[in-house]
């Protein structure tokens, strides 16, 4: 029999298993999807419950008016709150409210 050099290599030992003692599966998609709406429930609904409950005149302007800039900034806003607690989070925690809540955490694949 020739050897032929497309034959692809063989393997000769057990590899070593990737999975440490304490490791727990991948988080599902269906869990990622809930600890994301979770985080958005929960930055986005108290800052609801504040623009319109809480007798501050620019904000409950802003509510109450029909102008699109006013909506464009109140969104803006509730995008700025959301990204920058989630990056905190994230950098010092390895998790968002959503995900400590479904105890999903970040980690590499050496489970870091």
């Amino acid at each position: 029999m020739e050897d032929n050099p497309y034959t692809p290599p063989s393997l000769t030992h057990d590899p070593a298993p990737l999975q440490s003692p304490d490791f727990l599966p991948p988080a599902t998609l269906s869990q990622r999807f809930c600890a994301s709406l979770l985080d958005s429930l929960i930055i986005y609904g108290p800052l609801l419950a504040v623009t319109i409950f809480l007798p501050i005149p620019f904000l409950n302007s802003l509510v109450e008016s029909e102008d699109f800039l006013s909506d464009a900034l109140f969104s803006f806003l509730g995008f700025l709150i959301f990204v920058g607690l989630n990056s905190y989070l994230l950098t010092t925690r390895d998790q968002t409210i959503g995900k400590m809540a479904l105890r999903i955490k970040v980690v590499d694949q050496q489970g870091k």
